[in-house]
């Protein structure tokens, strides 16, 4: 019976997707607002950089930086990180962009310091970021001479 009316209010498949993450909405914005956390809350990632060069990453730096705005506002706001910016612009050493040979990022679902080491993902990757004791933010980038295309973000 539910099936049936279900069908009628959603004849086509875009309907019935629409209707689906309508619903998931709700119910996960239900449930936040009484304090539970998302998954991804839960997820570490491990930045493992091998090489670190002396290259100069400072022009990177500012086409980040000039940039980091529209970054952070095309991201939803269950993902987006609580960051400042401008901050970023007066103290140099709050945001850094670094050079190595090889980069790869482990990722890894940690709940209540608990893991398991079977469910470790690791990938290469082309750019990490990496959080130091001092809250510093570290961007590490893979220098690769063979990608020509300097603005990633188009």
């Amino acid at each position: 019976m539910f099936l049936l009316r279900l069908k009628k209010k959603c004849s086509t498949v875009s309907n019935l997707i629409s209707f689906f993450f309508r619903w998931t909405y709700y119910f996960s914005e239900f449930y936040r607002i009484l304090g539970a956390e998302t998954l991804s809350a839960h997820v570490v990632h491990v930045v493992d950089h091998e090489g670190t060069l002396s290259k100069d990453a400072a022009d990177l730096r500012t086409h980040i930086l000039e940039r980091v705005k529209i970054f952070l506002y095309d991201q939803d706001s269950s993902r987006r990180s609580k960051v400042n910016p401008t901050e970023w612009h007066n103290e140099p050493e709050k945001f850094a962009v670094k050079y190595c040979r090889n980069l790869q990022i482990t990722k890894y679902v940690e709940f209540r310091h608990v893991s398991e080491d079977r469910g470790r993902l690791r990938e290469k990757a082309l750019a990490g970021v990496e959080k130091t004791t001092e809250k510093n933010i570290v961007l590490w980038v893979k220098d690769d001479p063979s990608e020509s295309k300097r603005d990633w973000y188009e």
